[in-house]
Parts: C-alpha cells; structure tokens; sequence
C-alpha cells in the first residue's frame, strides 16, 4: 500500500528516457519497469494512463531512473500511487515545463482536459478559469501545500495568467470533487502547485524578449547538500517581466521571487517555502453593448487608457514538520499563510478618445444616445478617481496522522483555516473573519491483486454560517490485459464568500454553501507494449442553492432599493475526457485529448434550464513532439468550441489555433529556445469585445552554471 507521510522537497528519480511530448512518460521507461519484476508488473500497467501529463526527463540530459511505482501523486497528502487513483489525474514536471517554453502559466493548464480559460487580451491581463463547466470558485488552487483561494472571492482571481512558470517544478491537477482532502471550492477540482526545490542540482540566468514588446530576465540557483545524516536542499529563484499589451498604454509588469529550504533524513525532516509575485497591469476601457444583442446589432469599443490599471501582491509561506513514528505510523505538520492584496486605479483623465458608430441605434448609459452609423462617439474616462483596495489572509494548520499498512493505509486530519478579507476605498468599507475547523479521514484497501477500495469522510466547522459534512467512495478494478477501471462517488460545497456574507450593501448572513454530488467512471490502459496509453472519464455533477447576485430582491441597503446574494439557482455539468498518447519511435510521439462538457443553469425552481455562458461544449489539443538529445521540436493545436458570451446572448466563434516550440542545445550550458502561438494569426474570440495578441512569440537563451545530472 503506497501510503505515506511526505516531505513537500520529496522528488521521484527523473525517468532516464528522452522527452516524450505533452508529458507523456516514454515508452523505454515503461518496458524496463515492467520487466523488472512480477510484482511491479501491475503498477505498470496501471499507472501508465495515469501518466498522461507528466514531466519528462530534462532535455538532452539523462536520469537516474526508478521503478513506475515509487512515482507518487503528493497533492492526495497520502502520498498515493498512481495505481491506486479513483479518479483522472494529470502530472506536469517542471522539464516539460521548460522544453515548451512557456511563458504563461495559463497555456500549460489549457492543454490538459477539462480546462479552459477566457483570456481578456495579452500577457497578465484578466483571465478567467474554467473546468468541467464550473467557474473559478469551483477550482482550489495550492501552493506547497497551502491553499491560496481568497476568502472575500473564494478563487484566485487573475492569479492564474500572471505566475511564472519557470518557478514550478512540478502540477497536478485533481479532477473531479476532492472535499474530504481540502474541503470547500474544490466541486470541479485541485490544481496543486508545488514550486522548485533543492532536490535538483541547478542553476543560471535566461533572458527572453518578443512581441508586444516582451522582456524576462531570471536568476537561478539550486543544490543538495549532505549535512549530518540527512540532506540539506534549498532552491532561490528570481524573475522580471517588461511587456507591453495589444493596445497603446496597456502593459503587464511582474517580480517573483521563490526560496525552499529543506532537511530531510530517514525518519525525520523540515522545510520552508516562500513565493510571492508582484504585478501590476494596465488595460484598455472596454465599452460594449449590454444584453439581448445579436451578432448583427453588437458593437464594443476598446479605448486606451493612460491611467487604468490593477497591481497584485501574493505571498505564500509555509513550513512543515514530518516524522516516522515508525515503520507502519507517521506524521505531519504544516503551517502556511497566504497574503493577498489587490488595487484598482483609474483616474479621470476625461475623453480617452473618439470613436465611430458601427452601426445605427447605439447607446450606452456612459456616452448617451442614440447614435446613427457613422457618428463619431466621444469616449470619457470616469468622471471621479477610482482607488479600490482589497486584502485577503489566510492562515491554515494542517496537522496528518497516517498508518501505512500491507494492504491498509489510513489518513487521519485535522486543519485550522483562519480567513479575513478586508475592502476600502471607492466601493465602499468591509471587514470581515472567520474560522474553519476541520476533521478528515481517508482510507485505502487492497483486495487481493486486482481491486482497491478508497473512501473518506470531512466535517468542516464556520463559525460564519454552520457547517457541512462531505464524503466519497470509490474502487479502481484491474481488468487484464493493461487495462483498469476506476470509479468514484463524492459530495462537495462551494462556502459563501465573507463578501456576500458581510458586503454592507448587498451581503446576507442568511446564506448556506451550494452542495454537489459527482459521480465518474473511467478506464485506462497501457496498450501495444506500452506505446499506447490512454484514459477515458465520464463525470456527472449536480448543484443546489447556488449563490447568485439577485438582482430582484428588495433591498433598501442598495441604491436603487433592489439586489442581494441569495440562494437561487441550479447546475448540472456532464461530460467526458479522453486523453491518448503513441510513442512512433525513441524520439517522436503523437499525443491528444478531447474534452465534451454540457453544463446548464436553472435559475430557480421551475425555470427554464439555460446553457452556462463562457463553456465550450468541445475543447482539445492535438500535438506531435522530437527530441533527439540536441534538438527539440514540437506542435500543438488547441481547439476551442463555440462558447455564450457573458450576456448569454451571442455565441463566439469556434477557433483552432496553433503553436510551436524548438529548442536547440549549442552546448552542455548554452541553449536556445524560440515559441511562436497562434502561428497562423487565426481570429480569436476569447472574450468577445477583448482583442487577442494574434500571432505571438518569444526568443530566448539560457546560460547554466553547471549540468543539472551532476546532482544528486
């Protein structure tokens, strides 16, 4: 049973093969383990599917190898093997990370299955996550183990397009309901962050510059050192980024910077991690037509602003505590905070510019009204100063009892999340807190070779509103000939955020969690000795109580008289996943994966079921990857389906859009690396009324001060 404690600096051995495409473990790692032995044949065939994502070896480098079973899921904190899964997983190491070039932490996430995002413009700008058809409040992100949803939102706003990804060495990304582990905001998933440590021998400087006037610049250094009986690893970080944006005075600035420092040795080890990023963007005004128009009848305009913009601080800190009791029992204890603060400016520079009417018959509260085609419309900036400010905390304990038996392993957990979320400034003044404490309990069984049982249980207490009890079960059986089938069972809560608790405009205390229930079914499978691996999920979810701004509740708080939080609508989301990978030789692989996602709303009982604004029905990526060990090459085209704008009026057009990557070693420390995305300039709807980058791309040149395989 691969159950255990965990160090958050634990690293599996880096598989000794060459890359294999959009994280796919290659073919030779996969044959040599499962010749390896009788008893690890079953992790193999297992685990293989599950792989789908995970990170390569590192480009033109070797590894020091190990068997497919020691390759462990941390995000579970049982530490779980792949072969023990109840439900779809995906793995990105921080290789393949690199091997694409990617500049936005939001395109590794788009070409996994299940998520898709509304990317207002270029670089940094807002960004809207989307998985299995739910919204961003749905989707808990962590970082080393600490969870960074804000309470005042309950999700992570923008976060998501302004991280770096050269901080992270490794993702996994928890589909489906994962409650018993991390309690609310987790319906549609987990996306578990952990950033760079020392366990890797590394180091050295990258610059990168492009369109739309792109510029980076980063620093690096990494080792493990042998200190007494144990090890000491620590890891330092540090990046800029310059970019301008798609229209005049619009511009992305960010500053990260990332430490780890750990000592681990057989029964005993600690760490502490840091993160934090600093961004601040500007963005044109968007002025658009309101609800009910059509294709013929919608009109926007995007008018630059000097003076608009929006700056974020994120810190995460944390440190942890692990100890083997002894060879069956250990423990953990993490102490972690997050600290949020986020800025909206725009002063009132008066007319930004002048535009012309596209069509007849166009007004808006801002310019007046009606004006006939071809009329030019002033556009006026804000007639007063905006100054908004917004702070989130989090301080979480998070304390794991586990017993790792032959063919038992149990979790026992106890966590403390205290939460604040503060607002000042041009919207009005809130101050809110609360505390949840929690009890969890998650357990595994083996039943002979071919079957595993898993199932847990969580009660979470708020002192806000109450409290909400969750569960799950679910079975992985072993069909034969390569192939497994996994299900599982589980209920979830969205929490009321301390905003629509406590806004002292539209806030309500007479508000409860909206509730899930998830069902999936899925099959997986190592095919043709292992060149072909591939996963297949159903899911079904159901929400009730869904909290909704109504905008038809009297309420003399309010300017007007009307709207409030309540409790009000429905969701169903339904769909399928389907992911495939096919090594063609040593150096090439095809990869794929499809997602079908039909997600609707019922705005109160009774009603009419209404299709969910920004979900794609169909998304997918389909991709070709070379490596010969001096050279990289590889391709992606992603599609994304006809998506309901905001409004739910207007439908956006489908689109295909395609991206490269090359990278060239010239020697063991100097390498070159080009992405190019949206190659072929397609016309992209992502957030109708946003003007996308077109074709974009990045040059860059990493220098190292030594090779990352004379490490440990």
């Amino acid at each position: 049973m691969r159950i255990r404690s965990f160090s958050s600096n634990d690293t599996e051995p880096a598989p000794t093969a060459k890359p294999a495409g959009a994280g796919f473990i290659v073919p030779q790692v996969l044959e040599n383990t499962t010749m390896r032995a009788s008893k690890y044949a079953r992790y193999a065939r297992w685990s293989v599917p599950i792989l789908l994502g995970l990170g390569s070896a590192a480009f033109g480098q070797g590894g020091t190898g190990g068997d497919i079973e020691e390759i462990l899921v941390r995000s579970t904190k049982l530490e779980k093997s792949l072969t023990d899964l109840t439900q779809s997983v995906t793995i990105i190491g921080e290789d393949e990370i690199a091997l694409k070039s990617y500049t936005d932490f939001t395109e590794i996430m788009r070409g996994q299955a299940g998520l898709e995002f509304k990317q207002s413009g270029g670089p940094g700008q807002f960004n809207y996550p989307k998985m299995r058809g739910f919204s961003s409040s749905a989707i808990l992100v962590v970082v080393d183990g600490v969870k960074i949803n804000q309470a005042s939102s309950g999700s992570v706003d923008h976060l998501l397009g302004q991280i770096d990804p050269n901080m992270i060495e490794r993702v996994e990304i928890l589909r489906g309901p994962q409650a018993v582990l991390y309690g609310a905001n987790s319906t549609a998933g987990v996306i578990s962050i952990t950033t760079k440590s020392g366990q890797r021998r590394d180091g050295g400087i990258q610059l990168e510059a492009g369109s739309l006037d792109w510029g980076r610049a980063a620093l690096s250094y990494r080792d493990t050192i042998e200190a007494g009986d144990g090890d000491f690893a620590y890891s330092l970080n540090l990046s800029s980024i310059d970019s301008g944006n798609v229209h005049p005075e619009e511009f992305y600035e960010d500053n990260t910077i990332q430490a780890k420092l750990g000592y681990d040795r057989e029964r005993f080890g600690f760490g502490l991690s840091f993160w934090e990023t600093d961004n601040r963007f500007g963005y044109a005004q968007l002025t658009d037509a309101g609800r009910d128009a059509t294709r013929e009848t919608y009109w926007r305009f995007q008018t630059p602003d000097p003076n608009q913009s929006s700056g974020t601080l994120n810190r995460v800190t944390a440190a942890h505590l692990r100890h083997d009791i002894s060879a069956a029992w250990s423990q953990r204890l993490q102490v972690g905070s997050l600290k949020n603060t986020y800025n909206i400016s725009d002063a009132p520079d008066g007319l930004l510019g002048l535009e012309t009417a596209p069509i007849s018959g166009i007004s808006h509260w801002s310019f007046g009204g009606p004006y006939n085609r071809g009329d030019v419309i002033e556009i006026n900036d804000t007639a007063s100063e905006v100054a908004a400010f917004y702070a989130d905390e989090n301080t979480q304990i998070d304390y794991n009892l586990v017993f790792n038996g032959d063919r038992l392993g149990v979790l026992f957990g106890v966590e403390s999340l205290d939460q604040s979320a503060r607002q000042w400034g041009t919207y009005g003044t809130s101050d809110g807190e609360e505390n949840v404490t929690s009890l969890y309990a998650n357990a595994e069984v083996e039943l002979g070779e071919r079957l595993v049982l898993a199932f847990g249980a969580r009660s979470d207490d708020y002192d806000t509103w109450g409290s909400e009890t969750t569960g799950s079960v679910g079975i992985v059986f072993d069909v034969g000939a390569g192939g497994a089938i996994f299900a599982n069972h589980g209920t979830s809560f969205t929490a009321p955020t301390l905003s629509q608790l406590l806004n002292p405009t539209y806030g309500t205390l007479d508000l409860s969690p909206h509730t899930g229930t998830t069902t999936e079914l899925g099959y997986r499978a190592s095919l043709a000795d292992a060149r072909l691996n591939l996963e297949a999920t159903l899911w079904h979810t159901e929400l009730d109580n869904v909290i909704i701004y109504d905008a038809t509740i009297v309420n003399p708080r309010a300017r007007f008289g009307y709207g409030q939080y309540a409790n009000r609508d429905a969701q169903v989301t339904e769909g399928a996943e389907i992911a495939a990978n096919y090594a063609l030789s040593a150096n090439l692989s095809v990869y794929g994966n499809y997602t079908y996602t039909e997600s609707k709303l019922r705005r109160g009982e009774g009603e009419e079921w209404l299709r969910t604004v920004q979900i794609a029905r169909n998304k997918g990526n389909l991709g070709i990857d070379f490596s010969d060990g001096r050279y990289y090459l590889g391709a992606n085209a992603y599609y994304a389906g006809p998506r309901l704008r905001w409004a739910g009026d207007i439908e956006m057009e489908a689109y295909w859009r395609v991206d490269v990557t090359g990278r060239m070693n010239f020697t063991d420390a100097l390498s070159g690396y080009l992405r190019v995305e949206n190659l072929f300039d397609e016309d992209i709807e992502e957030g109708l009324g946003y003007q996308q980058p077109g074709v974009y791309g990045i040059l860059g040149i990493q220098y190292k001060l030594f090779n990352a395989s004379a490490g440990n």
